[in-house]
């Protein structure tokens, strides 16, 4: 395929997701602590884009919390989601014309280098969500994302269903790889992606505890239909 070929498939997949075989899907959970909520339709507008990698800015890192109240609501249907007050707000982030998120779950996978090398040559920056376990397996991947100028982003420990476990649980799953990645890349990521986007207010306050950023999806390229970098 030419470079042109290569260029004008990333332009039009939007959002890519293939780095361990899941893809996207275009139902989102969010709602009570007791499960997921009402489906939501996918958004629309393009997310922002780009990434640094070892040199990241702090809006990058995460700041750890501490525990937080039990939230009571949620509100809005944007792809981030993060606790205001005693609030779940969804939302989207500022992004300019033209511009979207390139995303990347379940790795380090046998696809992953290859991924980046393809993303390396189109001059493309992504995040890659990864697994704990995953990471615990190969963490010379996970360091060669960072300093590619990915963004690294934490997917739970073990890809369990968020939703199916208790507050404590979910902190461990979320915690656990915090501290994998921060001894692996020397920072703990910003952004969470819940497992097969299920998600609930005890995945928010979790997240929001560890001083991160739930990040849902806008477009399932349902590229998992045909694992491979092509």
């Amino acid at each position: 395929m030419s470079t042109y070929a290569r260029r004008r498939l990333l332009a039009v997949a939007v959002v890519l997701l293939a780095a361990a075989g899941i893809g996207f899907a275009y139902v989102a959970y969010s709602g009570s602590d007791d499960g997921p909520a009402p489906q939501s339709a996918p958004i629309g507008s393009a997310n922002a884009g780009g990434g640094a990698g070892a040199g990241a800015g702090p809006e990058l890192a995460a700041t750890l919390q501490g525990r937080l109240p039990k939230p009571t609501a949620t509100h809005g249907d944007g792809p981030l989601f993060e606790i205001r007050d005693r609030t779940v707000e969804r939302f989207a982030p500022p992004h300019g014309k033209g511009r979207v998120a390139l995303t990347f779950d379940d790795g380090p996978g046998p696809y992953t280098p290859q991924v980046l090398a393809e993303l390396r040559s189109l001059h493309v920056r992504a995040t890659f969500f990864v697994i704990g376990r995953a990471v615990k397996q190969s963490p010379g991947i996970v360091r060669a994302l960072r300093d590619a100028g990915m963004v690294v982003g934490n997917h739970s420990w073990s890809h369990p269903n968020l939703t199916k476990l208790g507050l404590a649980r979910q902190r461990a799953q979320v915690q656990r790889t915090q501290d994998l990645l921060e001894a692996t890349i020397g920072q703990r990521p910003r952004f969470f992606r819940p497992p097969m986007w299920a998600w609930n207010r005890a995945t928010a306050r979790a997240v929001a505890e560890a001083g991160m950023v739930g990040v849902l999806f806008s477009v399932d390229t349902r590229d998992w239909s045909r694992p491979g970098v092509t």
